[in-house]
């Protein structure tokens, strides 16, 4: 899975779009057995439910994370504590359902 996407970027979809796209035939072409396609989280995961596997489980928060030019946003949840919350409560309910 690779997740595309970010609060202010992607503004020109129609070149986004086509650099993803040249992106997916180069994938396709060096490695025959792939399959990309776009996706939608619920389709991917429910794949990987139907493949009746065990997966690991990752505990703790999913933060901080990255930013272009080495900006990381460790302090953000910090500094609203409702939102941390929020965010704990979704990420614990994503990975028990």
């Amino acid at each position: 899975m690779v997740s595309m996407g970010d609060d202010f970027y992607y503004m020109h979809a129609g070149v986004n779009f086509e650099s993803i796209d040249a992106l997916v035939d180069l994938a396709e072409e060096y490695y025959p057995n792939m399959h990309v396609m776009y996706s939608t989280p619920a389709t991917y995961f429910k794949a990987l439910a139907d493949l009746n596997q065990t997966w690991p489980v990752l505990y703790g928060d999913m933060v901080p994370y990255a930013d272009p030019h080495d900006e990381y946003w460790t302090g953000y949840y910090t500094s609203r504590p409702l939102s941390k919350g929020f965010f704990r409560e979704a990420s614990y309910d994503f990975r028990n359902e």
